[in-house]
């Protein structure tokens, strides 16, 4: 196996990992307000937003650059980050609507409205999926969720259902023909910067294999994975996935990639 340069996010070493595995059996363009200088590649999503959009994309930038390079063998490269790789500044509402179907589904969404004390309340239970929204109105949202003190497994379980509305929106046809071949998770996990993409404005994924039924799934430049809610949500949605073809599906945060989600998130899946 040819040996590959890995780009690395955090030389510092931490505990093992966060917590236990998990294991379980359209575009549209973006409001004026939202708008920065169009990328030659999606004129409709924004780039530099203003206000407090504005803020966000000032966070995301202060993270640290993604610029030492050490050599290291992580297997088989099936997917790499996109290039350039930006930090998000912006976040796809689909996420939040089906956030908060799942509260109200579990019986929270009272608990959630009351803890939701933010300026952005209004606009966080009035969006509409298909809109893009600041970062900050994100980070709103997922505060709320985080305060909510909700178990890691319920977090998990809630990841879980947006991740299966959110390939029902936009994988429904793969995901159907998929099922119908017997295609393994392998076709589907080097879709990730596609599904990115439609989700955040910047961030990306990065994708090994590590073994026959084995990945690590690197998740960069998501300011939002700062949040714990958001993080065992980010587990929930890949084993979610990956459930779609496999089974006895495992999936857990490693912390010795890095110590800074908001830079570096990084997942080990494994399934049956």
């Amino acid at each position: 196996m040819q040996h590959r340069k890995r780009l690395s996010l955090a030389p510092s070493l931490e505990s093992r990992e966060d917590g236990p595995a998990s294991r379980g059996p359209a575009s549209s363009r973006a409001p004026a307000s939202l708008r920065g200088p169009a990328s030659p590649r999606d004129p409709g999503r924004p780039s530099h937003p203003g206000g407090e959009a504005g803020e966000a994309f000032a966070h995301a930038r202060n993270l640290a650059p993604l610029s030492q390079v050490v050599p290291r063998n992580d297997g088989e490269l099936i997917l790499d980050y996109p290039k350039p790789l930006e930090a998000t500044t912006a976040i796809r509402s689909t996420l939040i609507t089906s956030s908060l179907e799942s509260l109200r589904a579990r019986g929270l969404f009272e608990r959630y409205d009351a803890l939701q004390t933010s300026s952005h309340r209004q606009t966080i239970l009035a969006c509409v999926a298909g809109e893009w929204l600041p970062l900050e109105v994100g980070r709103a949202h997922y505060k709320a969720c985080d305060a909510l003190g909700l178990s890691q497994e319920q977090q998990i379980g809630i990841g879980k259902d947006v991740s299966r509305r959110i390939l029902d929106t936009f994988l429904a046809l793969f995901v159907k023909m998929a099922r119908g071949v017997g295609v393994t998770p392998w076709l589907l996990l080097p879709k990730g910067n596609v599904m990115q993409s439609r989700l955040y404005v910047g961030g990306g994924i990065r994708i090994w294999k590590i073994g026959p039924k084995a990945a690590k799934v690197e998740i960069a430049r998501v300011a939002l994975q700062d949040i714990p809610y958001v993080r065992w949500g980010t587990v929930g949605v890949y084993t979610a996935a990956v459930e779609l073809l496999a089974k006895n599906v495992a999936a857990r945060i490693i912390k010795t990639e890095s110590s800074d989600p908001a830079r570096l998130l990084v997942l080990r899946i494994e399934w049956d």
